[in-house]
């Protein structure tokens, strides 16, 4: 897709937009958390805009609001390896024109796109006076992520799907990772999300983990487990199922 921004393309733009967008993934899970947990919730930080959502076939839920986060209790459909999740997102310029054939008085602005008051979506996306017309859709606030709930506490928790957010230029936050006594010094170069520190036993207890960086260095206590094989990432490393 060329330029939006550019001229006349902004009208290429929406045409594009009035087709349905499927975002498809797969993600594994910490098995034996997930056997002790009580509940195990998927949590999807931003969905934009209309969109139905299943979980290794089984219907999770239809969203209808980019405003909010949406959590499914999962326990019940998620397995240790090979969870596909599957995202179905509808043309929110196809919604709104229904929207407005059912109710022609939802006018909201006669700059804008009929029917947009409709939608539980950004209303600056649909044009103002000079704006431009450029309703997109998709996965945004950059990752889905899990939760393992056990008598009301969360132990533990974790990205299980990575997507680069909405009108995001990746750039390598060039993580870096070094052990001192008892500590772990992590160091970015670049903005990092969720960083997270392994080990090659995987059963690392610290005083924090999945931290935001940027550029910055922080340092983090080992309260348990052995730093053999250390190893460090964030969700911009994950990549895009």
């Amino acid at each position: 897709m060329e330029d939006p921004y550019w001229r006349d393309n902004e009208n290429e733009a929406l045409e594009l937009m009035k087709n349905d967008f499927e975002y498809r993934g797969s993600f594994d899970i910490d098995i034996d958390g997930l056997a002790g947990a009580d509940e195990a919730l998927l949590r999807f930080n931003g969905l934009d805009t209309i969109a139905d959502i299943t979980l290794n076939g089984k219907p999770l839920g239809s969203v209808n609001n980019m405003h909010r986060v949406w959590e499914y209790p999962v326990k019940d459909l998620i397995r240790e390896q090979g969870n596909e999740l599957v995202i179905i997102f509808s043309s929110p310029v196809k919604y709104i024109e229904e929207q407005f054939r059912k109710d022609p008085a939802i006018l909201g602005s006669e700059d804008a796109m009929r029917g947009f008051p409709g939608i539980r979506k950004g209303h600056y996306m649909f044009g103002w006076d000079w704006g431009p017309r450029l309703p997109d859709a998709g996965l945004y606030d950059n990752y889905v992520s899990y939760q393992l709930i056990e008598k009301g506490g969360i132990i533990s928790a974790g990205t299980v799907l990575f997507c680069p957010p909405k009108h995001f230029k990746f750039i390598d936050p060039g993580l870096k990772i070094r052990l001192e006594g008892d500590e772990i010094a992590v160091s970015a170069a670049a903005y990092a999300k969720s960083v997270e520190i392994r080990n090659e036993n995987d059963d690392l207890i610290l005083s924090d983990n999945f931290f935001d960086l940027n550029g910055d260095e922080r340092r983090i206590k080992i309260l348990k487990g052995d730093p053999r094989g250390l190893s460090v990432r964030s969700v911009y490393n994950i990549g895009c199922g």
